[in-house]
């Protein structure tokens, strides 16, 4: 993610544990290290060069590029944490090595290192709600100047099951998404929505301070991204496309 975002540089400290173990590979200019949508939960570290991050756009055939990493950034921590598919595409932009540490080498290592499991737990989080917001439909057209602090002031939520998000008569503060897990939505006397990832769990008329008529509850555990409604609806202000596609995407239970 933008350096603005978070710092993926391994902190000095633990460098010399990490190339210890690790594998060193060379890749030239425009090779692929890993591709969106594959299953390797490797963590990688540049020792010399730099990679681009590509991903997918949604309701776009263009992919994105949506960070330049740089030596000494760590990156694929979001899969050794969370198991997903490769959220975006590494591309060496230059000749690049990198050191590969497999899934079983990176757990004996933040065994023995639990800072630094902290810090990269905390670096996939921030870097899968920056990777989000730069390419969902909904924030789109808005201008890098706008976005970034947005991105910059985002939370993340990791949600238990059997946790209500919100509930019928509750005035959500915050436009959220889901990253992952498994969510519904229900009205009384209605069946329940399920939510997939990307798409918006509050409803629309959190936007005009009302209650909202409808609960929503996890059936397991969720990550979900959060946006101040405050800052949604400042940004919404002199961005009248987003204001539309606002009304749009969210909820109208």
């Amino acid at each position: 993610m933008p350096k603005s975002i978070s710092s993926s540089q391994i902190p000095k400290q633990f460098k010399a544990s990490f190339l210890d173990s690790a594998e060193p590979s060379l890749y030239l200019t425009g090779d692929i290290i890993f591709k969106e949508g594959s299953d390797d939960r490797s963590i990688y570290l540049i020792s010399e060069g730099s990679v681009e991050v590509i991903k997918k756009q949604e309701n776009s055939p263009n992919d994105k590029i949506v960070a330049t990493l740089h030596t000494n950034d760590i990156f694929g921590e979001i899969n050794y944490f969370f198991g997903n598919q490769r959220i975006a595409t590494i591309r060496a932009r230059e000749q690049t090595m990198v050191h590969r540490l497999t899934l079983e080498q990176a757990s004996s290592l933040m065994h023995n290192h639990s800072e630094l499991y902290g810090f990269l737990y905390t670096l996939s989080l921030k870097r899968w709600v920056a990777s989000l917001t730069l390419t969902l439909s909904l924030f789109s057209d808005l201008p890098e100047a706008v976005l970034m602090p947005l991105i910059a002031q985002s939370q993340y939520r990791t949600v238990r099951a059997g946790t209500r998000l919100y509930s019928h008569g509750d005035i959500p503060d915050y436009l959220y998404i889901l990253l992952s897990g498994m969510l519904e939505v229900h009205q009384p006397n209605q069946e329940p929505i399920d939510m997939t990832s990307g798409q918006c769990l509050t409803p629309v008329t959190s936007l005009r301070g009302q209650p909202s008529p409808c609960t929503a509850s996890s059936i397991s555990e969720c990550i979900i991204a959060a946006f101040s409604i405050a800052d949604i609806l400042h940004v919404s202000k002199n961005n009248p496309e987003f204001s539309s596609r606002l009304e749009n995407n969210l909820l109208s239970c």
